[in-house]
This record gives C-alpha cells, structure tokens and sequence, in this order.
C-alpha cells in the first residue's frame, strides 16, 4: 500500500468517525434530550460484535481506563456506554512540549440489533478492552391480533 493510499484511508476513517459521532449525538438528543452533557469529548473507540453459542459478545478497546470509569446501560436494542476520560498527570508530563489528549465525559450508543437480556449481562476489563457478553433472548415483540367487539 502507498503511502498516498494510506493518507486516503485515514481520512476516510476520521471522516466515517465524525459521521458516526454526528448520528450518535442525533440519536441521543431524541432518545434523551435532558441529560446530554455540554463537556462530553469524542472519544473514538474500536468495537467489535459478534455471536457466540447464545450471546452477542461486544468488544470495545478503551485504552488509558479502568473500569471504576465506565458506566454501562441496556435498554430496548441500544447499549449505552458512557463514562469519564481522566489523562493521570505525573512527574513523566514535567517537560511535555504537546500533549494530545482529551478529557471528559464521553458517551457512545451501540445498537444491538439481536435481542438480548440486559437483566443477564456480563462485563469485565482486561488490558484496555472491555468485553461485554449479553444473553440471547427470544424476541419479546410479538405480533398479537386484537378482536374488534361488535356492539350493535
């Protein structure tokens, strides 16, 4: 891959990024206009879905935090992961010239579009990722037929 090719695709990617923060930020203004947060950081993060045997398993890396920082949510078909970015300041930051790091709360809206069981969901930390590993559940919306009484 030249290296012009690869210029191309980083910018496709940041740009992708931005797209997918711009809808994140629409559908948590619909979903929940009173608790967005005006700090709130984008804090890009590489997620991996997949299925096994009954669960969906959500990987998510979150380099630099822990899991005390992270907060997580289910309702319907949206996990929500949210959370507070903290860069740790110490001796090694003395004579920093750049320091490219944002800090704050972040929020980041996932649709599952398997049905799962939030009430049975798992989660642990390791190395920067966060695996979260949901139940499978039978579908809860079902089609029901409604009698129309006659009354004349």
């Amino acid at each position: 891959m030249s290296n012009k090719e690869r210029s191309d695709n980083l910018i496709l990617l940041k740009r992708y990024r931005e797209l997918v923060s711009k809808i994140e930020k629409l559908l948590e203004e619909k979903l929940s206009p009173d608790t967005r947060q005006e700090d709130e950081i984008d804090f890009p993060v590489d997620v991996f879905i997949e299925t096994k045997r009954n669960e969906v398993v959500i990987e998510i890396e979150m380099a630099g935090l822990q899991a005390e920082s992270v907060k997580l949510s289910g309702f319907d078909s949206l996990l929500e992961i949210s959370g507070k970015k903290e860069t740790m300041r110490d001796s090694k930051y003395e004579s920093c010239v750049c320091l490219e790091r944002e800090n704050g709360a972040f929020k980041k809206l996932l649709k599952v579009d398997i049905p799962v069981d939030f009430d049975g969901a798992e989660a642990c930390f390791k190395n920067g990722v966060l695996e979260i590993r949901l139940p499978m559940t039978v579908e809860k919306r079902v089609t029901k037929t409604i009698t129309i009484k006659n009354e004349d």
